[in-house]
């Protein structure tokens, strides 16, 4: 399997995403993830030396997944981009054969981060907002995002507040569908990639 790595003081700007405080709770903070890590893959060269490294895509055929090391936990989130490694070490990045460049990447966070997205005035003047061939090539891309499935899953260690089963899955993220799955022992970030890799041997729940 193929990955990519990269420290946290590298990706500048998902900083945020080690902070203690830090939690995904709604699909707005997967696309922001997503669109910041991109911007460190286009701009930051990658290393295949995966030791103190808090950043890893792993990607084969039917599997891409980006996976965050924090403190006592791994969160994982798909990744719906296609890579490209290029000759310096960089990543070029597709989404539906679209190219992902510093430009388009500013105009979409500029549009998520307007406090017009979410209004009923903004999709209503869709059609006179993307009038032109590059706006065109803006909402494709948007859309392709917002689409997008994110697989959120984080592994937690958490003594504190779960002393009965301090090993755990959080799957999804919005109070309205997320659960733990209990584990039985910790796991590392291989034995998590093993998990989520439907090419590998399936694993069993035991009650």
């Amino acid at each position: 399997m193929e990955y990519f790595c990269y420290s946290k003081q590298e990706a500048f700007a998902l900083g945020y995403l080690f902070e203690s405080n830090f939690f995904i709770k709604r699909k707005t903070d997967v696309i922001k993830v997503w669109l910041d890590l991109v911007r460190i893959l286009i701009t930051v060269p990658y290393s295949y030396n995966r030791q103190d490294k808090e950043i890893i895509i792993f990607k084969n055929e039917n599997f891409k997944r980006v996976f965050f090391l924090r403190d006592n936990q791994i969160v994982s989130l798909n990744f719906p981009f296609k890579l490209v490694p290029t000759d310096n070490n960089l990543l070029e990045i597709y989404i539906r054969d679209q190219k992902m460049t510093g430009v388009e990447l500013s105009k979409l966070q500029e549009i998520l981060n307007s406090e017009e997205f979410f209004s009923s005035c903004f999709y209503s003047d869709i059609d006179r907002i993307f009038n032109t061939e590059e706006e065109d090539k803006i909402w494709l891309l948007l859309k392709e995002v917002l689409l997008a499935e994110d697989g959120y899953i984080r592994y937690d260690y958490d003594i504190e507040h779960h002393p009965d089963v301090p090993n755990h899955f959080d799957i999804f993220f919005t109070n309205n569908s997320t659960f733990k799955l209990g584990l039985r022992s910790a796991i590392n970030l291989d034995l998590m990639i093993d998990i989520l890799d439907k090419n590998t041997n399936i694993y069993f729940v035991n009650r």
